[in-house]
């Protein structure tokens, strides 16, 4: 029930409980169908007020992606990498960006697909 759980803290624009409710749910080790969905719908409610949290989801949504090591993975990361960018920059973090995104860059400089894909950003 954590999802409905979620969802009417959602509605009800309460990034608190929108939180407790996701922890709890992920140290319940549930995972349901479109969890990953249901990460973006959790950083986007709560980026205004807790937007160091909604950075570290993003982040774990974007490595994900690019641990599939593959060009679909690479271009499914790219909505989550604007987020940050837009999150960071909105919250006076710009420099963080640059950083992530060079750790990015750095850690697959193997995967030259990959790299293609992070510079424009």
């Amino acid at each position: 029930m954590y999802n409905v759980l979620i969802d009417i803290a959602i509605f009800e624009k309460k990034p608190d409980e929108v939180l407790r409710w996701y922890d709890a749910q992920k140290a319940g080790g549930l995972k349901s169908f479109g969890y990953a969905s249901r990460s973006q719908e959790v950083a986007t409610a709560v980026q205004a007020v807790y937007p160091e949290r909604a950075i570290v989801i993003w982040k774990h949504l974007v490595e994900g992606n690019i641990n599939l090591v593959n060009v679909k993975g690479y271009e499914a990361a790219v909505p989550y990498l604007k987020q940050i960018k837009s999150c960071m920059k909105r919250h006076g973090m710009g420099g963080q960006w640059q950083t992530y995104l060079q750790y990015l860059c750095d850690n697959n400089r193997r995967r030259p697909r990959c790299i293609q894909i992070l510079k424009p950003l």
